[in-house]
């Protein structure tokens, strides 16, 4: 039962993400110190999540050793 709940709760995330995707596919900028990138917000803040994951994972890693 466990195992069905949380198939639905990954479901209901997932459904809200790409809806979130199909709602913000305007182009951003973004700019650099060497440059520029133009991107869909969506792919922005997808790519600002998970490099703020990584960054939090590699904290934890070092601080629990």
């Amino acid at each position: 039962m466990r195992k069905i709940i949380l198939l639905l709760i990954f479901g209901l995330i997932f459904l809200a993400s790409a809806a979130f995707a199909a709602f913000n596919m305007s182009d951003v900028t973004v700019n650099y110190y060497f440059g520029e990138l133009t991107m869909p917000l969506s792919v922005i803040v997808a790519l600002s999540m998970l490099l703020g994951l990584a960054i939090g994972a590699v904290i934890l890693l070092f601080s629990t050793m």
